[in-house]
């Protein structure tokens, strides 16, 4: 019983041995960065008729911005779009209707960040 526990220990330490050696002939060139948005605000919340919002991003690792916005009841018909935006920055809008802010980021190679989203309610 002793020498067969000894034995699959043996075997064990053998197959870590191994797979080890196998890792270390890989490249590793270390973590992958994907594109992240760092701060997506839009301020105010809640404005009445009229008034303007300011809607501000600060991205990392992003070489272009994507905003879109459409109204929250009937987004899909009405949905607009800005491309190209820089990595930081800020638009100013008028609303007249509750409206959803969606900011999505993207590097030249494709790789996108997860996107980011906001209401604003109009009174």
């Amino acid at each position: 019983m002793k020498r067969i526990l000894i034995f699959v220990l043996f075997l064990l330490l053998a197959l870590a041995i191994a797979l080890g050696v196998m890792r270390g002939r890989e490249t590793w060139s270390g973590p992958v960065s994907s594109p992240e948005i760092v701060s997506f605000t839009v301020t105010p919340k809640v404005i009445d008729h009229g008034q303007s919002v300011t809607v501000a991003w600060k991205t990392r690792r992003a070489e272009s911005v994507i905003l879109e916005w459409a109204p929250e009841q009937n987004p899909r018909d009405n949905m607009q779009r800005r491309e190209g935006l820089p990595p930081s920055g800020s638009l100013t809008f008028e609303p007249i209707e509750d409206t959803v802010y969606v900011l999505a980021c993207e590097t030249t190679t494709g790789d996108m960040c997860m996107a980011a989203s906001a209401t604003v309610r109009v009174r």
